[in-house]
C-alpha cells in the first residue's frame, strides 16, 4: 500500500459512517480507485468526497456498487 492509498483508507475509516470503513482503495499513476459495496448513491458520493483532495490524486475511479444493483 502506498502513502496515498494509506491516507485515503485512513480518511474513510475516520468517518462516522461505518459503511465507509469497509471501502477499499488502490492508487496508481494519479488514479484512486474505490471499490466495495455501499447501501445507496448518497454513501457512494460521500466516499468520493472524503478523498478527492488528497495530494497526487488526479482522478477518482468510483467503482463502488450499490447493494442490490449488481452487488455479489
Amino acid at each position: 500500500m502506498n502513502t496515498t492509498e494509506a491516507e485515503a483508507q485512513f480518511r474513510l475509516c475516520q468517518s462516522d459512517n461505518a459503511e465507509l470503513h469497509r471501502i477499499q482503495c488502490t492508487f496508481h499513476r494519479g488514479i484512486l480507485t474505490l471499490f466495495g459495496v455501499v447501501s445507496d448513491s448518497r454513501v457512494r458520493q460521500i466516499a468520493q468526497e472524503f478523498v478527492w483532495d488528497l495530494n497526487g490524486i488526479q482522478v477518482i475511479d468510483n467503482q463502488l456498487v450499490i447493494a442490490g444493483k449488481g452487488a455479489p
